[in-house]
């Protein structure tokens, strides 16, 4: 049976699996827009230090197959925090099941016991975790997209 905990990532990145769900998300993810994610160790150890970034991994016979980024930032505009989800991944053989809505349960709950009424979510069109948003009637406020700067004179 599948175990959603929360972890620290130091927890995660040496976890049985990791490595695995990342070179899947890596080739999943990969767009030629902005090119290859890559996990950067320090910026989420930094944010996790200073209790602005949560984690929440899902394990299956103590091997990780899914992981959550939640952000936590004050708002300049709403008197509460808001949590972005800032990662949301669930390696393809674990997609069938409940495990992602049991993921998206945890997550809630998390946001709302850190003081915000909600969280955001971006999933790139079309993706599984798009479709997930729309058939459990998450509200579309905003779209995503990159502005490349690199051409600027």
């Amino acid at each position: 049976m599948v175990q959603i905990q929360h972890t620290t990532f130091e927890e995660l990145f040496h976890a049985e699996g990791f490595s695995d769900l990342v070179n899947e998300y890596t080739q999943e993810t990969a767009n030629k827009a902005i090119g290859d994610p890559m996990v950067q160790y320090e910026r989420y150890r930094k944010l996790e230090y200073t209790g602005n970034l949560f984690c929440i991994a899902a394990y299956d016979e103590g091997k990780v197959v899914g992981v959550v980024g939640l952000l936590l930032a004050e708002s300049q505009h709403y008197p509460f925090p808001i949590v972005a989800v800032e990662s949301f991944y669930l390696r393809k053989a674990w997609r069938k099941g409940v495990t992602g809505l049991r993921l998206l349960k945890e997550i809630k709950k998390t946001a709302w016991t850190l003081g915000a009424p909600g969280c955001s979510f971006m999933a790139p069109p079309g993706s599984s975790l798009d479709k997930l948003c729309e058939h459990l009637g998450m509200v579309h406020t905003h779209n995503a997209f990159w502005c490349k700067c690199d051409d600027v004179d």
